[in-house]
């Protein structure tokens, strides 16, 4: 069977990004079978490879919910049950545009789904507390972070376990894999990143390559730009750091922030970075490049902060955060 052909978006140059993307109506996604309390505390949010499905977590549920963009009203949507606590991330596999994975630090499980047929395919526990997990590039192996300053690295499909890494010296916060996916950068509570090698025909992470103090507080989260030109992180010092993978210096740092970064994603042609921050502060638009502040996405709930997810494909920004749940900002006009 022919892989589907995925086209993208056309660009939208800086200065149109106002009135081209953020004048945009956001729908909602309303998920009225939870109390308003449960509904606008989304955890983590996350498209699939093809963009035709998002998986939202909540922060005081236990299901994971799958929507269908284009359709807005909760029965078109899937309900995953089988974790026993909130989870914490999840993730989708790259080769199968069905196929999540997620972890639940509560209940120390990882479990692999088909969000097309709600089935639990494999669940393993950990036997400790896991709060982020990511796929390799090649969808063969999740790499799973731990409250135990190691890193697990499981196969995915049958989810054994690989030698895990456990030479760190603080929590494991994030972790991600180059798109070749021969390296495994590691992001630590300290503030410091790893950047270790990974053999992908072994499943096992090797020596450390380079390692450097990023932020003086803990990185809360970490993305690749799409571009394979920079790494941005986001810490608990209220900063945004890009650095250059090839130099590897801090090319740029965003500052506009006034409390802890939780969440950070990039647009799929690396032109523009969507910052969540604590307390009431708006989803923030950069411009990559220039460091320069476009505009915000407004809240109206300070109560929870908003997990973002752009598109892969699309200038769609998917949001969490405030009373009708789920939204996602945008238009896709250019498809």
């Amino acid at each position: 069977m022919k892989a589907p052909t995925i086209r993208m978006q056309d660009p939208i140059p800086k200065d149109k990004i106002a009135s081209q993307f953020l004048s945009q109506r956001p729908r909602e996604y309303r998920d009225n079978t939870h109390s308003r309390a449960n509904a606008n505390q989304i955890r983590s949010v996350a498209w699939n490879a093809l963009g035709n499905r998002i998986a939202v977590t909540f922060a005081l549920s236990s299901l994971i919910r799958v929507w269908i963009p284009d359709k807005f009203e909760v029965r078109y949507s899937t309900e995953l049950k089988g974790h026993s606590a909130s989870v914490d991330s999840v993730a989708w596999d790259p080769n199968f545009a069905d196929g999540l994975a997620s972890c639940c630090a509560i209940d120390g499980s990882v479990r692999l789904w088909n969000a097309r047929t709600k089935n639990m395919l494999q669940v393993v526990r950990t036997g400790t507390e896991v709060n982020f997990l990511t796929y390799s590039p090649d969808g063969k192996y999740l790499a799973v972070c731990t409250n135990s300053r190691r890193m697990l690295i499981l196969e995915n499909g049958s989810l054994s376990q690989k030698e895990p890494y456990v030479d760190i010296e603080s929590d494991v916060s994030r972790a991600i894999f180059s798109f070749s996916g021969d390296i495994l950068f590691i992001a630590l509570k300290s503030g410091s990143v790893r950047v270790v090698s990974f053999d992908s025909g072994s499943g096992s992470a090797g020596s450390i390559l380079m390692s450097f103090a990023a932020h003086m507080a803990p990185i809360t989260c970490m993305e690749l730009d799409p571009k394979g030109r920079y790494l941005a992180l986001g810490s608990n010092d209220s900063l945004v750091s890009l650095w250059d993978l090839q130099e590897w210096v801090c090319v740029r740092t965003l500052g506009k922030a006034g409390h802890s970064i939780r969440s950070l994603s990039f647009s799929f042609d690396g032109s523009y970075l969507a910052i969540s921050a604590d307390k009431d502060e708006p989803v923030q638009i950069a411009h990559v490049e220039s460091g320069e502040y476009l505009g915000t996405v407004n809240r109206p709930s300070p109560f929870t902060v908003p997990m973002v997810s752009w598109h892969p494909t699309k200038y769609l920004l998917a949001y969490g955060g405030d009373n009708a749940g789920l939204k996602v900002l945008g238009s896709d006009d250019g498809k």
